[in-house]
Formats: structure tokens, C-alpha cells, sequence
């Protein structure tokens, strides 16, 4: 489903990779300033973040669509596949060998994805732009990033009619995968990928930050659930719906009797509410991920379930048919809802399903749940900081992650990370490094997003520091910034050549 950055760009048994036109992408000839061989394959999908899908138009992805998204919650899914680290036998056995180019070494801290852009398979399959990706891609090889992670629209895939798939461009993508030796698919499965209820939908203005969001157990079978629960807790009275004072979508908290400070969310009521509802999507946790489990279970592949909310084991179920037998590592994305965080009730992480107060931790037992499946905790907002916050909305991203560190350490499992959006600053990257690094060190970090803005001369020359940064991790020794960026420079003005060819493919493309 992607391009992976260790295999399929540069030079591949001596020969660059060529594009359908027949052209070449360039490729830096100064030699290595930092060393090459670094045998690495890496191939991962995503599905959309909120709030990605509406910057640009067809296909519209199901999930968002006002015909299919109410329908298919099966249709958020993704799949992220990492190949071995060494190099990989073929399915017939041969050994593909690759390297030349001028590439950037790498150290034993946080390994860093970069994301691609939006449209890197056209609607009617196909890869788009290839000559922009050929070069795009060998520039992220040279830079030291491990890999790529490729957004899979339903709207491609499912474009006929429910139920009738056509992977197009990503099926050649995913077979190469197979072939190489699959480590790792990520499956998502849920609203932007996030293990949470939809409380906070974008389309068509239903929900604007800094909103509370609503609440979501007005279907029959959530509403069955709710009154069974309030059965068996002698309370039938309290089985009928959710809170009737909780205001709605737009709301804030201290509007609503529900989320203001001493509110329902405080008393018998509310405790008993707010534990069935957050239960219920840790329960749906637990059998997807089993099921995922059992069916990848024995094998070399690493998979990375982000929760759905339903049709999971028909997901993974078409998944096994292709990456048939192998090992598995799972990881889960959970949303970073950083908004109203410094307020008592913490209103915006209720309704998503997070029962998280300023008197209870919500994100242990989402971590202990995800170690009982030898899950990783992959965790977005790692760049924000919280002065650059709106302070009326009390957000404090800063707080949240470090809680979620905390409860991830406290239940022994890994943490990962994402910038939620887009930054090329240097103080992004310093925040990144200190969070990721210098904290809780992460086991992997994806970055938002590869464009003709990530390749200008400046942005460039900061990401490859970034990204050397984090490579070197600890071992670092507390380098500055500067001192890095410095080293840095040599290998930016060697593969010049290179990022200007990608930056302007990727413009004209």
C-alpha cells in the first residue's frame, strides 16, 4: 500500500528505480557523509485524521460521506505494514540487495515515519504522480527516515458498490510487502483510526473546537446494553438514554448541569453512567484485538489494530487472506483530546469514551487492556505545547501526554507517537525530540506530512536534523540542536539536487 523507503527507491541491485515515463529521479552522487548500508524496508497505511479528509475533494472517503458514513463503520480501516530490518529473502528465495545514494546514518532511538501526501493513489488506481514519489521517497531513504505511511480511501477500494473491493494501486504495493517479509499491518478501526466513539464529528459543521461533544449510545444495541447494565444495578430508571443535561456538540462545559464542576458526572448517576460507557468501548477493545491476536497469532507479521467500532473480525479476516502466517505485534491509537483537559470534569474526553477526570485515571485501564495484548500505545499531540493552547479552553496537551506516559509506563507497555498537525518549525521539533526522546523514549514516531513544503531549503535542512536527533536518541549525549544541524548541512547541500526535483514533481505535479 506504500512505497517502503529501504527497497523500493534508489538503487536496487545496482539500478535506480524508473518511473513509468522511463525518467529517473535524481539521485546525489556526493559521496556518503553518514553511512549508507542500512538495509531497511518499510511500508505503512493510515486512515484519515479528523479534519484531514475535507481539504480536498473526490474520493470522498465513506467514513465522511453523508451517504455511507452513518452505514459502514467498517469502512475505517487502514492497513500499515513494516518489513524486516534486515535484508529480506523473496518468496523464491533470491536476496534483494540495495544501497548507493548519499544517506544519512542511524542511531538506536526513535525511529521516525513520514506520512504521505493525500492523493498518492489516484481515484482510479494507480499511483499518482510517480516521478514526484520516486524522487520524494529517496530523499526520506537518504535522510534516514524508516518509512512511509500511505492514507486508504475507501472511495478508491469500494468505488462500485458495498462490499466490492479494488485494490488498484495497492495491491502491487502490498504484495511487494508480502514478498519482502512482512513485519508489521496496522489496521485501523475507528473515527481518524482512534480507539473512541464519534463524539466529535466535523462534516458538515455538526462539531467545532472547542466543543464538548455528545455522547453516542442512542442505537438499539447500546441502548439494550444501557438498560440491561441499569437493571443489574437495581437503578431500571437509569437504562433509558444518556444524560439529558449534557448539552450538546458545541457546548462548554460549565453551560451544561452534566460537566460543570460539581455536576451529574460527579454523582451515583453519573458514576455509574460514565463506567458502563467507557467500559463498553474497552470491552469492544478487548475482542477485537483477541480476535486480531488469534488470527495473526504464531507468525513474523506485527500488527497494529486502531479499534472499530464494528466489523472487526471481517476486517481482519480479509487481511489474514492476504498477509497469511505470521507473528504478531499490535499497537492502538488512541485520541489525544487535549481540549477542556484542565477543567475538573474533563467533559471532551467523557463523551468520546476516555472516563477521565481530575479524580480518575481513564488511560490506565486503556493501557493495561493493551497489555494483556502485548499492544503498543500510539498517542498523537506530541509537538503542541500548551501556551500555544487556547487557555480559555483549558487545553493542556502537554499534561495529557505526560499522564498517558505515565499510564503506559505503569502498565509496561511501549508508547508511540504523531504530531497532530502539520509543523516544520524548529520549535515543533524541539518538542517532538524532548517528548519522544528525552521523556518516556518512544518506540517510533510518524510525521505530518510529506509535501513540497516539508522539501524548502529551510524546512529540509530542520528535518533532517530532526530526524538525526531522534535516530541518535539517548546516545545523543544532550547534543544541541545547532551542533546537529550543523553536521546536517553537508548532506542537505549533497542531495540538493534531489529535494528540489521532488519539491518541484510534487508542485507540478
Amino acid at each position: 500500500m506504500a512505497l517502503n523507503l529501504r527497497h523500493q527507491i534508489g538503487v536496487l541491485c545496482g539500478r535506480p528505480v524508473v518511473d513509468q515515463g522511463g525518467e529517473q529521479p535524481a539521485v546525489a552522487s556526493a559521496p556518503a557523509v553518514w553511512n549508507p548500508q542500512v538495509p531497511l524496508a518499510k511500508l505503512r497505511c493510515r486512515r484519515l485524521g479528523v479534519g484531514e479528509i475535507d481539504q480536498i475533494s473526490p474520493p470522498v472517503s465513506p467514513c465522511r460521506s453523508p451517504v455511507m458514513g452513518s452505514t459502514r463503520p467498517d469502512l475505517s480501516v487502514a492497513c500499515q505494514a513494516l518489513v524486516t530490518d534486515a535484508a529480506a529473502e523473496t518468496a523464491e528465495g533470491e536476496v534483494w540487495e540495495y544501497g548507493g545514494g548519499v544517506e544519512m546514518g542511524k542511531g538506536k532511538g526513535v525511529p521516525v515515519y513520514v506520512m504521505l501526501p493525500l492523493d498518492t493513489v489516484r481515484p482510479g488506481g494507480g499511483v499518482n504522480r510517480r516521478k514526484a514519489m520516486n524522487a520524494s521517497l529517496q530523499a526520506l531513504k537518504s535522510a534516514g527516515v524508516e518509512g512511509v505511511m500511505v492514507d486508504v480511501w475507501w472511495g478508491i477500494v469500494e468505488r462500485e458498490r458495498p462490499g466490492e473491493y479494488d485494490w488498484g494501486g495497492y495491491a502491487d504495493l502490498m504484495e511487494m510487502a508480502r514478498r519482502i517479509g512482512l513485519k508489521e499491518i496496522q489496521v485501523g478501526m475507528g473515527p481518524a483510526g482512534e480507539l473512541r466513539y464519534p463524539s466529535y464529528p466535523e462534516l458538515h459543521g455538526t462539531w467545532r473546537f472547542p466543543g464538548i461533544g455528545a455522547f453516542q449510545c442512542y442505537d438499539k444495541y447500546t441502548l439494550s446494553s444501557l438498560k440491561a447494565a441499569a437493571e443489574a444495578a437495581g437503578k431500571p430508571e437509569w437504562g433509558h438514554g444518556g444524560p439529558s443535561d449534557a448539552g450538546s456538540y458545541n457546548s462548554w462545559p460549565e453551560d451544561t448541569p452534566f460537566f460543570q464542576r460539581e455536576g451529574g458526572w460527579k454523582g451515583p448517576y453519573g458514576e455509574f453512567f460514565l463506567t458502563w460507557y467507557s467500559q463498553m468501548l474497552l470491552d469492544h477493545g478487548e475482542r477485537v484485538l483477541s480476535a486480531a491476536t488469534s488470527i495473526f497469532h504464531g507468525a513474523g507479521v506485527k500488527i497494529s489494530v486502531k479499534m472499530l467500532l464494528d466489523h472487526g473480525e471481517r476486517v481482519l479476516s480479509a487481511a489474514t487472506s492476504i498477509f497469511h502466517g505470521a507473528g504478531v505485534k499490535i499497537s492502538v491509537k488512541v485520541a489525544a483530546i487535549h481540549w477542556h483537559y484542565g477543567t475538573r470534569s474533563h467533559a471532551a474526553e467523557l463523551t468520546a469514551g476516555y472516563y477521565n477526570t481530575r479524580f480518575r485515571d481513564g488511560y490506565l485501564p486503556i493501557a493495561q487492556m493493551l497489555g494483556r495484548h502485548g499492544a503498543v500505545f500510539n498517542f498523537t499531540c506530541v509537538e503542541m505545547r500548551d501556551e500555544e493552547q487556547s487557555g480559555e479552553a483549558c487545553c493542556q496537551p502537554e499534561g495529557l501526554v505526560r499522564q498517558v506516559a505515565a499510564a503506559a509506563r505503569a502498565a509496561g507497555v511501549g508508547l508511540a507517537g504523531e504530531n497532530a498537525l502539520p509543523r516544520y518549525d524548529e520549535r515543533a521539533h524541539e518538542q517532538i525530540v524532548r517528548t519522544a526522546v528525552e521523556g518516556e523514549e518512544m518506540k517510533a514516531f510518524t510525521y505530518l506530512r510529506m509535501g513540497p513544503t516539508l522539501f524548502q531549503p529551510d524546512n529540509w535542512r530542520r528535518f533532517v536534523a530532526f530526524v538525526k536527533r531522534m535516530g541518535e536518541g539517548r546516545e545523543g549525549g544532550g547534543r544541541c540542536r545547532e551542533q546537529v544541524e550543523r553536521e546536517a548541512e553537508k548532506f542537505v547541500h549533497a542531495t540538493k539536487p534531489l529535494v528540489q526535483e521532488a519539491a518541484v514533481a510534487l508542485m507540478n505535479g
